[in-house]
C-alpha cells in the first residue's frame, strides 16, 4: 500500500510539472527526492498506473503540436523508456489504466477526440 501511495504522488507530480524531474515522496518520512527526469518534456500530458509502472502519454510541446508519445517509468529502476506511440497526437489529455490496459481521452489541437 505504501509503494502505491508513492507512485500516486510521483503520478501527480509528473502530470502537472512535466518539462522538470519527476519527484517521490516517502510516505513514512515524508522526505522528497528528484527522480529521472521526462525523456521528452512537454506539458498537457496524461499519467497513469499500470502494474507498477507509471506511463505519460501525449502532450504538446509547444501548445498546438498533439504528442502520440507513450513514455513508462519504472519506480523501482528510475528509468524512462518510449512505448509505442499512441495512433494520433492528444493534448489536454486523461488516461485512467485498469486490468492491465491504459484507457485514454483527449483531443487534438482545435478539435475534440474520443480514442
Amino acid at each position: 500500500m505504501k509503494s502505491l501511495a508513492a507512485l500516486a504522488i510521483v503520478l501527480a507530480f509528473v502530470t502537472f510539472a512535466a518539462n522538470g524531474p519527476a519527484r517521490s515522496q516517502s510516505s513514512t518520512q515524508g522526505v522528497w527526492s528528484e527522480k529521472a527526469r521526462l525523456p521528452e518534456p512537454r506539458g498537457e500530458v496524461a499519467a497513469t498506473a499500470v502494474d507498477g509502472k507509471i506511463y505519460v502519454l501525449g502532450g504538446s510541446a509547444s501548445g498546438n503540436d498533439a504528442q502520440t508519445l507513450n513514455e513508462e517509468y519504472t519506480p523501482a529502476t528510475d528509468q524512462w523508456r518510449v512505448r509505442a506511440p499512441m495512433p494520433s497526437g492528444l493534448s489536454h489529455v486523461g488516461a485512467a489504466g485498469m486490468n492491465g490496459k491504459i484507457y485514454v481521452v483527449g483531443r487534438t489541437h482545435g478539435e475534440l477526440s474520443r480514442r
